[in-house]
């Protein structure tokens, strides 16, 4: 079955589900804001996509974090992953 992350709010995801249900494909959605998001899942999507893709700079929850938090974040994978863990928005 496809398994699908993201937040349940978003209007990516709500178009998703809308392409999704048209071609009649099942999915297990995993919403990582409210069920949170584990270490493994990270480092895979990093390997995979990058951090360009995986960190919304863009984002209010980026942009919230003190200039600190944001260095720190980007200092390494490890401190990357545990900055997504505590703030997955």
């Amino acid at each position: 079955m496809l398994k699908i992350y993201g937040i349940k709010n978003c209007n990516s995801m709500k178009k998703a589900f809308d392409a999704l249900q048209a071609k009649g494909l099942s999915y297990e959605f995993h919403d990582y804001k409210k069920q949170g998001i584990d270490a493994d899942t990270l480092k895979i999507w990093l390997k995979e996509i990058g951090q360009d893709k995986v960190l919304n700079k863009k984002g209010t929850t980026w942009k919230k974090l003190s200039e600190e938090e944001q260095t720190r974040a980007l200092s390494s994978e490890d401190h990357l992953i545990e900055a997504l863990i505590a703030q997955p928005s």
